[in-house]
């Protein structure tokens, strides 16, 4: 114990890794709960005791269909998948599981604390980016593609070594959003089976779907580091015309102002329940694509 060593760290014992692998599996709300019966060799059920560690629950819908409505449907706790996980390469298996963390996590506290959510489904998924092979790409073209108008701006007022120095400053920030972006749309999961109405729905084709990846990572970097929370539209339960219609994948109208701001429609460009199934979908396709292939499963 002389060295500081967290390669394998998750923040939870094996239940709490157990558990969260199967919330990701699942789609459900799941925490490993206390010890209940401690076994002492003489008898096989163990010897009952005190459940001291309980996990709190703060999920409230209050009746509601919730934030993530889906969440309220029964589940089927079976998954081929999860008997998978212990085939992985240890530094798969390890990010893995601390994407599923913050995934078991971030679904926990939606319904009380949406804005915290958001970022957890973020960091998520840039774990595991973080482990998907990255390409190699200039810092100027980074500039360029995440930020078209300072670029334009920048060129136009000052040349391209205006363009270069700025983009070699940023070029952390600029590929860290890069991979996120990128690793979603390569592992983007097809459109839910149920859909609502069209002027409800977000834009599933890929450039479009970028666009809406760039915004919620820019989003996420005000709200880490310039304190400034996720759009309130976004933080809501979705709107559904009828119990027989699918519910809204973004928040509906032109704008939307309160709570002293105000925000256009691109800028809240989805709901946090289908950024949650965008989100889940990929990791489990990241998972499917890192299976041995002895042990693929059949669709």
């Amino acid at each position: 114990m002389k060295t500081t060593n967290h390669g394998s760290y998750h923040g939870g014992w094996i239940q709490d890794e157990f558990a969260a692998l199967l919330s990701l599996c699942f789609g459900a709300r799941l925490k490993a709960g206390g010890i209940i019966r401690m076994g002492d060799g003489t008898d096989l059920r163990g010897r009952p005791q005190a459940d001291t560690d309980r996990p709190v629950i703060i999920s409230r819908t209050n009746g509601r269909s919730g934030i993530l409505p889906n969440f309220n449907s029964d589940r089927t706790l079976t998954s081929d998948l999860f008997e998978t996980y212990f085939s992985l390469s240890g530094s798969d298996a390890i990010g893995l599981v601390r994407a599923a963390r913050l995934y078991q996590e971030s679904v926990w506290i939606s319904e009380s604390a949406p804005q915290l959510s958001w970022i957890m489904l973020v960091s998520a998924v840039e774990v595991i980016a973080g482990r998907w092979a990255q390409a190699t790409i200039e810092a100027q073209e980074l500039l360029k593609d995440s930020k078209p108008a300072l670029s334009r701006a920048l060129h136009d007022n000052y040349g391209e070594d205006a363009v270069r120095l700025v983009a070699s400053h940023l070029r952390r920030e600029l590929r860290a959003q890069y991979k996120f972006r990128e690793f979603i749309l390569n592992f983007l999961p097809e459109p839910p089976a149920k859909r609502p109405r069209s002027w409800l729905q977000i834009d599933w084709e890929k450039d479009s779907m970028g666009k809406v990846l760039s915004k919620v990572y820019d989003c996420r970097s005000q709200a880490l580091h310039g304190g400034v929370p996720f759009p309130p539209a976004m933080c809501v339960a979705p709107f559904q015309r009828s119990e027989d219609e699918a519910h809204s994948e973004k928040p509906h109208g032109l704008a939307m102002a309160g709570q002293g701001g105000a925000w256009t429609q691109d800028d809240q460009p989805l709901l946090l329940h289908i950024f949650e199934y965008i989100v889940r979908s990929v990791i489990l396709n990241w998972w499917k694509s890192v299976i041995p292939e002895r042990l693929l499963i059949q669709e």
